[in-house]
């Protein structure tokens, strides 16, 4: 059975009267099936060289073109690019409407009249697309509790509630909503 080879295979690794065969790979080679084998060097400098499809290029490299430009047909046109399909990624998270988010208009969240952007009163950048953890982990950062610190007062809930009436005015709730999907 295995016996005989496994001792065979190992009187290999510890003879040393065998010769070492060299890791480096020889010179360009001539080869009949492969066309020209690729020195050590060209090895190195791009490992993902590979003999079978150098021979396509070393007609085009006599010729003295680099052997990747376009090819064309017998028109002369070259042939037409085949568009690689952008795969949209899913959005696991389900945004708020401007109903839902205006729940949080006591915590700085307003609408702007002008641009109809959802946007916090912290730093007045738009928040329209921040799910209901998004805004309860928005609320944590330390710029919006230094705002409810320091500028969060009477005058400004005040303001707040007036943005979302006059909201609420121009844009009335819908009693019945129609099931929402996953955007």
């Amino acid at each position: 059975g295995f016996a005989p080879c496994l001792e065979t295979m190992m009187s290999f690794q510890t003879d040393p009267s065998l010769p070492v065969l060299p890791l480096a790979l020889p010179e360009a080679v001539d080869h009949p099936h492969l066309g020209e084998v690729p020195d050590a060097a060209t090895v190195a400098e791009n490992p993902h060289h590979l003999a079978a499809d150098h021979g396509d290029h070393a007609a085009k490299l006599e010729q003295g073109g680099d052997g990747h430009e376009d090819e064309e047909d017998a028109t002369g046109a070259a042939p037409a690019a085949t568009p690689t399909p952008k795969t949209k990624k899913r959005r696991r998270k389900l945004l708020l409407t401007k109903h839902e988010a205006l729940t949080f208009a006591s915590r700085g969240i307003y609408v702007d009249i002008e641009t109809g952007q959802l946007r916090c009163s912290c730093n007045h950048k738009p928040s329209d697309r921040l799910d209901a953890y998004g805004y309860t982990r928005h609320f944590e950062f330390k710029c919006h509790k230094r705002y409810e610190a320091e500028r969060l007062d009477d005058a400004e809930i005040a303001r707040l509630r007036e943005a979302k009436a006059t909201y609420l005015r121009m844009n009335p709730r819908v009693e019945e909503q129609s099931v929402r999907k996953r955007g």
